[in-house]
């Protein structure tokens, strides 16, 4: 289980943490839940929870978590339930958030670390230092 109390601002952080869970049984991330497991209540506006799915839709491989509230308290609290990677023999480090790949690959093309060959669908990056 893991706790928020609110859905930072920047919202891959969150879904980097999701790809945590896949590695052991699954599990619980709480929003609206504070570290000490005290109730805060937090309302998801549609635009934020489009934008938590979004993020946690560029997971690959694609996992599949249910984002639902529930009442708690008399205040609302969001889930993400995420499945867990066992049954397809995932392991933690297969997880990657595609946004942050993609920017560290850039980095690395702008150092001239590695580069990019071919075309999109064929292509792939090589390494430039021996």
């Amino acid at each position: 289980m893991e706790f928020k109390v609110r859905v930072p601002s920047k919202v891959r952080e969150l879904t980097e943490e999701i790809c945590a869970f896949p590695n052991a049984d699954g599990g619980y991330l709480f929003i609206g839940v504070n570290d000490n497991v005290q109730i805060a209540g937090v309302s998801l506006e549609n635009h934020k929870r489009s934008a938590v799915q979004d993020s946690i839709n560029e997971i690959s491989p694609a996992l599949h978590c249910e984002l639902y509230p529930i009442s708690i308290e008399n205040k609302t609290v969001w889930v993400i339930d995420v499945p867990s990677g066992k049954d397809k023999s995932y392991i933690f480090s297969d997880y990657i958030y595609v946004p942050t790949a993609k920017h560290y690959l850039n980095s690395l093309v702008k150092s001239r670390l590695i580069e990019f060959k071919g075309t999109q669908k064929t292509g792939g990056y090589h390494i430039l230092i021996k």
